[in-house]
């Protein structure tokens, strides 16, 4: 089920309204109706208040039944690999532009890598170009456009998978825009999402860690 849908049943489980919903999370009926329709997802510490509230985890609340637990294999027709390798401690600073899809995963290894994928853009090793630069104790990665590639081109034909290794993190920044975007086995208690999406995945994420006033926090901003 996606979150939409737990959201529905959950509150409808309970005997719940919307509106009684809404006043139990301190928010507007209308925000109930948008995550219960697909068009919005609440900020982490509505997330969180509805898992408390459900007594349901994180994980269950979010994660859908298809959601697989390491990144994926698929090849495609047209891909360009990056990689860097990483020896301490690390913050990542990280601007990926537009995508149909974004991967972010946590991995035991010792290289930082940045994949892009496509099964119909032709160029994609031409008209992307993907530089990761390593500033005293922070990585910076930018997927930048070329030859009049547009970001609507990009969130509709590239997939981008990005592999961080758990034991170097120290901070993660990150901003995309994608359809679709997944965050996978990151152990970091300082993290924050500037992401444009429709469709958030999280699993074994510790959002535990995270609440009101801490650091570390995930923000979604809203697409219209």
């Amino acid at each position: 089920m996606t979150f939409a849908e737990n959201l529905k049943m959950l509150r409808k489980q309970a005997g719940m309204s919307q509106e009684q919903l809404a006043e139990k999370l301190g928010v507007s009926r209308q925000a109930v109706t948008k995550w219960e329709t697909g068009v919005g997802i609440p900020d982490i510490e509505n997330i969180m208040a509805i898992s408390t509230l459900f007594n349901i985890s994180i994980d269950d609340l979010l994660s859908n039944e298809s959601g697989s637990k390491k990144l994926p294999e698929t090849e495609y027709l047209y891909e360009s690999v990056t990689e860097y390798d990483v020896d301490e401690s690390k913050r990542y600073d990280m601007k990926l532009g537009g995508a149909k899809q974004l991967v972010l995963v946590g991995y035991e290894g010792e290289k930082i890598q940045v994949r892009l994928g496509s099964n119909t853009f032709s160029t994609l090793q031409n008209d992307f170009k993907v530089k990761i630069d390593d500033i005293r104790k922070r990585i910076d990665v930018d997927v930048k456009r070329k030859n009049g590639t547009t970001e609507a081109m990009a969130k509709s034909e590239i997939d981008i998978f990005v592999q961080i290794p758990v034991q170097y993190v120290d901070k993660i920044e990150c901003e995309a825009h994608a359809e679709r975007v997944e965050i996978r086995s990151i152990e970091c208690e300082n993290i924050e999402l500037g992401v444009k999406t429709t469709n958030l995945i999280l699993e074994k994420f510790p959002m535990r860690r995270l609440g009101r006033g801490q650091s570390g926090l995930i923000h979604r901003r809203r697409t219209m």
